[in-house]
């Protein structure tokens, strides 16, 4: 997925299954990325 920042960031986070969220968070910016797992450990 062709792109930069936060919005291609999500964009390939959900083309992977999975979703990315940002925002301000007590004084400061957070960015997390959650992917799903395939396999076992």
């Amino acid at each position: 997925t062709p792109g930069h920042g936060l919005r291609g960031m999500g964009e390939r986070a959900a083309a992977l299954g999975g979703r990315c969220t940002a925002g301000p968070v007590d004084g400061g910016f957070e960015v997390c990325v959650e992917l799903p797992i395939e396999g076992e450990a």
